[in-house]
């Protein structure tokens, strides 16, 4: 689902953010 993704990518992208 779309909810699902968002909230994958945004962790994804914090991730890489604090790496």
């Amino acid at each position: 689902s779309v909810e699902l993704h968002d909230k994958v990518i945004g962790h994804y992208l914090t991730i890489k953010h604090y790496q």
